[in-house]
């Protein structure tokens, strides 16, 4: 069995990267990979070049994605100084746009944190209940998946009423 941390740290990407909650199968593939080693390149590359990534995100100018990854970890717009400061990092090579997500996380403080938190926590519910209930989590499931998640914010009320919305 994975670590928390591990599972918490494989939420955060789906969260990051796709909008979404992770599929057992994934969740239980890149927490035991976290379990594994502390370098993440192989994974930021994995999930920044999935195909899902680019299917639903490659068409995007670099300012799009930026602000999309913000949008699905906390649910608004970068400021025009922190879009700028990741612009900089993928014009000048300083970073990749697969490593720019895992950035914007780990940089994450006060409300942002709070809502990046309730998201991965009702992510952790949503994939719970897919696997202990064998629900279909498919291709048309998705879009669900993501508004589920996009309703969470900083507040524990959104909490509550997102794992209601699973469990139910």
């Amino acid at each position: 069995m994975a670590s928390q941390a591990s599972i918490d740290l494989a939420q955060q990407m789906y969260v990051a990267y796709y909008g979404r909650p992770a599929d057992p199968g994934g969740l239980a593939y890149w927490a035991d990979v976290f379990d594994a080693t502390s370098d993440l390149t192989e994974a930021l590359a994995a999930f920044g070049n999935a195909s899902e990534f680019t299917d639903n995100f490659g068409s995007l100018s670099n300012s799009d994605l930026v602000t999309n990854l913000y949008q699905q970890m906390y649910g608004h717009a970068p400021d025009p100084g922190g879009l700028e400061f990741y612009l900089g990092r993928i014009d000048s090579g300083a970073a990749t746009l697969a490593s720019i997500a895992k950035q914007i996380a780990d940089g994450s403080l006060s409300d942002d944190l709070e809502t990046l938190n309730n998201r991965i926590e009702v992510a952790n519910t949503f994939t719970t209940q897919v696997e202990t209930t064998g629900a279909t989590y498919a291709t048309e499931n998705i879009a669900d998946a993501q508004a589920l998640l996009a309703a969470v914010d900083e507040t524990e009320a959104t909490v509550t009423s997102g794992k209601s919305e699973v469990t139910t």
